[in-house]
């Protein structure tokens, strides 16, 4: 059985410092508790979410592990 979602996330360039993106990701959270911004994304059909940059990398793990899972196992492979 496949599953499939689509994700959205705020990423920031590598090596941003820690407090930075502790502030943008605060920020992020903030806005999605605001009822009229969950109402909006509602309406849009997107379920608002929100975590921590951590929780962010792990379901990116999880989506590149499945997916990668997925090519292998249909043996997809890229053009030349």
């Amino acid at each position: 059985r496949l599953e499939s979602m689509g994700l959205l996330g705020l990423l920031a360039p590598l090596r941003t410092p820690d407090n930075a993106v502790k502030l943008l990701s605060r920020g992020a959270v903030d806005a999605l508790r605001e009822s009229s911004v969950r109402e909006r994304l509602t309406r849009e059909g997107i379920e608002p979410g929100g975590s921590a940059p951590e929780g962010l990398r792990k379901q990116i793990d999880n989506e590149i592990s499945k997916w990668a899972g997925v090519i292998k196992e249909a043996d997809i492979k890229r053009e030349p």
